[in-house]
């Protein structure tokens, strides 16, 4: 018997029936005359273990009864040398993992185009055992022992059998197909004397130790680098037993696997792609809102893509631009690009996605035009741009980035953008559509309601006809009686009553027996009898009548509304009248109720918006009135103001043509109500809102009459108006024509127009105010401006006179320098003179600047010093004078004594630091941000000042005076006498 002619008897476990018909159906086809047992509840697993005919177990990995683990947990119990193949899922490593820790044999992922691997997978575990128990199976499997090494030696698995001490005992050809090394290489060897990797030597020899410890069956996974390169394998490590149940040599076989995890990376990367497709779809099929279906679309394509930034652009063919709408960034530091706008004009890539083509862009170095150069620069990476077509035209585009060593963009990363562009364009499409569609399905619903209602007269119209030809009595007696409608068949010759149902009774007040034997005159059905024959009239006319509205009369009087249905038929030949309707008097009120509402809503609307638009008293009363007189049908509609005595006039009206003016342009008359005025407004100063139906019957006295007479009134109402805590006038409506009896809407709603009234009047009262302080406060600061410009003018003469006493006590200096002879007294003079001419010039550039209280001491300066530089300098000298002053302005009473300091400094300088007239001397000043100080700095590179000079203390006018207006400014002042000379005064600005 050949070993090939032993065909397994196999276990199909799986719940679905799909798989299973194309898992019979290929392994019938492979395997022609093996037997395949379905096995589909706990029971039948029960059973076949018992049973025992089976020599193979293929199990699906998730059972809704159990699980694949618990499947071959319970195989391996009964019978542990029975091979077990599970299917599996390609993403359920951990699953895997723990099965083939459990004892699995093989596993095979889950799909059609895996019936090879399965096929692999199944002769893989009739080499390794036995396939039966039966000792016919065994003398059969002895007796094969040369087409099994046949098979061992072209299996393209790696087929190793190693000692205990894990040296080679036998190695399969395909060893030496895969690694190039001859067989007789690997005898006698371990894998760490080859040369093989410490890491899958490791592994190995782990996996091998911890079989020889437990006989338990090891697997492994490890990459082998092969002559086709780096390969994937999986080696399942079993024990092989002496006679006495001692392990004696280990046999391993390794299969490349490399395929499969290919093939599963990329089912698991479909999977995914399909699953984030599907969520965006979902939320497209589950939300209206752009923003989110935006949100969802751009995390799912960045996460599965792992690119960088997923952005989506909307083009604005208006504004010629398009504009980034939404972003999902990886992480934080990718530049978020919200907002941005990409010109149109000139854009070659833009042009491209209107011709609907996907824009790929592999690298910086392939952008060409000067717009996408200038984004480049800021966002260097690589664009995918797929467009988003609406109806045909481009919306926008889907835009992907990732790093350039990323790229190029592969095929499938250009799929799933177009798809999920598709969406989008889906989404997009929904949401412009959504109004028109809400307008569409509103329209449809009353077109449904019109075809219902139609549909239940057709339906009626049908039944009646069919009840006629098949005189089916009985169920048309059960309809008619039944219908919650009221129902009356009437002859057409003598209009007795034939038939009438229970809900025509119930309506009109009869009983059945009354209606049916009394002659018809003894009823009155219609509040106007002329309802009736108008009926009969286009009954004859037109064979029917359709929703006739009319009132009718019950049996007590009461009148509601009815719309009536009514058409001729036959009753036992007898021509007749069928009629019925509904009674529509709850729907005829709250259609009242309604337009009552309504109009209430938009007197009150109109009000609300002459009082925030307009302040102008007179006009939003005028407009009341108008409004509430056309609103309520009135005759008149007027505004009473009271006096301070409480008589009053009225002061705005609306009257019907026809009827007496109350108010005039010329003439405003006074009326006087001595209740009023008794009573000081009497109950309209409660908030009490009166209104008379009748004043003839209302048991008014007959003065109060005789004055609503002389306003034509028959009827009225009276609503009070009260701003704040104080009654100011009424707003009554009149009846002229007849008594009226007002309704409790019209009463609350000429309250709540005298409630806005009293707003508009605070309001108008409040901006009457406003506008007199608003008067009074122009002419106050016209009187302060007056002032201010008097104040100016004689600031500005008083700096004129300032200057010329100073000018002219500088001329009288001059004059009695001339008759001095002694050069001491001439000296203090001189210098004297040069010291008014300082704080004159101060002056003279306070009267001549627009800010007659502050001084630029940038302009001053330089005027100053060049007059001590023509004074103290001859036309010889080379001393030269750098200034270093900032544009500051100072006060009065900083910058005379900052102008006296320089005028010492300098002159000193100038007499002193230079015997031969060659020099520079500088001068600067500044404000200190930091510590908002003014720093001035004197300093030359004369001879400088002698080392036991001290200038806090000396004779000096000169020094005295610098030093006592330091100390007047409240500054501080350092001299430095290194190179020269440095004085430096520092002193504080104030605020």
């Amino acid at each position: 018997m050949s070993r090939d002619s032993l065909l397994p008897r196999i276990l199909l476990i799986n719940s679905n029936p799909v798989e299973s018909d194309w898992i019979i159906t290929a392994l019938s086809q492979k395997l022609p005359g093996c037997e395949i047992e379905e096995i589909l509840n706990v029971e039948d697993l029960a059973q076949a273990i018992a049973n025992g005919n089976f020599d193979l177990v293929i199990t699906d990995e998730n059972l809704p009864w159990t699980t694949g683990i618990d499947v071959l947990k319970t195989i391996k119990e009964h019978r542990q040398a029975c091979p077990v193949i599970m299917f599996a899922d390609c993403d359920h490593v951990e699953t895997i993992v723990a099965a083939m820790k459990a004892g699995l044999d093989d596993y095979v992922i889950k799909s059609p185009h895996q019936i090879d691997k399965l096929l692999q997978a199944i002769e893989q575990a009739r080499q390794k055992i036995s396939l039966d128990d039966s000792p016919a199976t065994t003398t059969a499997w002895q007796k094969s022992q040369q087409p099994y090494q046949t098979l061992v030696e072209n299996s393209p698995d790696i087929i190793v059998r190693f000692d205990t001490q894990l040296r080679h005992l036998y190695v399969s050809p395909s060893a030496t197909k895969i690694t190039g090394m001859p067989t007789r290489a690997f005898l006698g060897k371990t894998c760490g004397e080859l040369g093989i990797s410490a890491a899958i030597v490791q592994a190995w020899e782990k996996a091998a130790q911890t079989l020889l410890t437990t006989g338990e069956k090891q697997t492994i996974e490890f990459e082998f680098e092969t002559l086709n390169g780096i390969r994937n394998f999986e080696a399942a490590i079993a024990p092989e037993l002496s006679h006495d149940n001692m392990i004696e040599s280990i046999l391993c076989i390794s299969r490349d696997v490399t395929d499969r995890k290919v093939a599963a990376q990329a089912l698991k990367r479909q999977v995914q792609q399909a699953q984030a497709l599907n969520r965006v779809v979902q939320i497209i099929r589950s939300s209206l809102d752009l923003q989110t279906i935006f949100s969802t679309a751009t995390a799912e394509v960045t996460q599965l893509l792992a690119v960088n930034r997923t952005s989506i652009i909307q083009y604005l063919p208006e504004q010629q631009i398009w504009k980034v709408l939404a972003v999902h960034r990886l992480d934080e530091s990718i530049p978020d690009t919200i907002g941005i706008e990409v010109p149109d004009q000139g854009n070659i890539y833009t042009a491209q996605l209107k011709q609907q083509q996907v824009v790929r862009i592999n690298g910086v170095d392939e952008i060409n035009d000067p717009i996408h150069k200038q984004l480049a620069q800021k966002f260097t990476q690589v664009w995918l741009l797929t467009p988003i077509s609406v109806n045909g035209k481009v919306w926008g585009s889907l835009s992907l980035t990732k790093p350039e060593s990323e790229s190029p963009w592969k095929d499938e990363e250009v799929e799933l953008s177009r798809k999920v562009a598709d969406q989008l364009a889906i989404a997009v499409q929904q949401a412009q559509l959504y109004q028109q569609v809400q307008q569409e399905l509103r329209e449809r619903q009353q077109a449904e309601a019109a075809l219902q209602k139609l549909n239940q007269e057709l339906e009626q119209r049908v039944a009646e006809r069919t009840q006629q030809l098949q005189q089916a009595e009985a169920r048309f007696e059960q309809i008619f009686h039944a219908s919650p409608y009221p129902i009356v068949i009437t002859s057409l010759l003598d209009q007795r009553f034939i038939e009438v149902n229970e809900a025509f009774c119930q309506l009109f007040g009869y009983s059945r027996e009354e209606l049916i034997t009394q002659p018809p005159e003894k009823f009155t059905f219609f509040a106007d009898p002329v309802y009736g024959g108008m009926i009969r009239q286009q009954i004859l006319a037109k064979g029917s009548v359709r929703d006739f509205e009319c009132t009718i009369c019950t049996k007590t009087g009461e009148i509601r509304t009815f719309l009536a249905s009514a058409e001729c038929i036959y009753v036992d030949g007898i021509p007749c009248f069928l009629t019925t309707g509904n009674d529509i008097t709850e729907r005829k009120q709250a259609e009242a109720a309604r337009q009552q509402q309504a109009r209430k809503e938009r007197l009150l609307r109109l009000i609300t918006q002459e009082i925030r638009q307009f302040l102008d008293l007179d006009a939003i009363l005028t407009t009341t009135v108008t409004e509430v007189r056309h609103t309520l049908s009135v005759n008149r509609a007027a505004v009473y103001r009271f006096h301070p005595d409480w008589s009053g006039s009225f002061i705005v009206e609306s009257v019907s043509k026809g009827w007496k003016k109350l108010v005039g342009a010329d003439f405003q008359e006074v009326w006087e109500d001595s209740y009023l005025q008794q009573t000081q407004g009497g109950r309209y100063k409660n908030h009490e809102t009166f209104a008379v139906s009748d004043i003839y019957t209302v048991g008014h006295q007959d003065c109060h009459i005789a004055l609503l007479e002389q306003f034509q009134a028959r009827a009225y109402a009276i609503a009070p108006i009260i701003c704040g805590d104080c009654l100011w006038g009424l707003l009554a409506i009149y009846q002229n024509t007849a008594p009226r009896n007002w309704e409790a809407w019209e009463i609350e709603l000429l309250e709540q127009i005298g409630n806005q009234l009293a707003i508009a009047i605070q309001q108008s009262e409040l901006y009457g105010q406003l506008q007199t302080e608003l008067q009074e406060r122009k002419e106050i600061e016209e009187k302060i401006r007056t002032s201010l410009k008097e104040k100016e003018v004689l600031l500005r003469e008083v700096y004129h006179r300032v200057k010329n006493n100073m000018q002219m006590v500088s001329s009288l200096l001059s004059l009695q320098t001339n008759s001095i002879k002694d050069p001491a007294v001439l000296k203090l003079l001189t210098e004297s003179q040069r010291r008014v001419k300082t704080m004159a010039l101060i002056h003279e550039r306070l009267y001549r600047s627009k800010n007659l209280s502050r001084i630029n001491f940038a302009f001053y300066v330089p005027e100053l010093v060049g007059n001590l530089v023509q004074s103290y300098t001859t036309v010889d000298s080379e001393i030269q004078v750098t200034l270093e002053v900032a544009n500051l302005e100072l006060d009065l009473d900083t910058a005379v004594p900052c102008g006296l300091i320089i005028n010492e400094l300098v002159s000193n300088a100038l007499k002193y630091a230079f015997p031969q007239q060659k020099g520079e001397i500088t001068l600067q000043f500044w404000l200190e941000d930091e510590t908002d100080y003014y720093c001035l700095v004197v300093k030359d590179d004369g001879i400088g000042i002698p080392a036991d000079f001290d200038f806090q203390c000396t004779t000096s006018l000169g020094m005295q005076l610098v030093y006592g207006l330091t100390e007047q400014i409240g500054g501080e002042i350092q001299l430095n006498r290194q190179r020269g000379s440095e004085f430096k005064i520092r002193f504080q600005r104030r605020s």
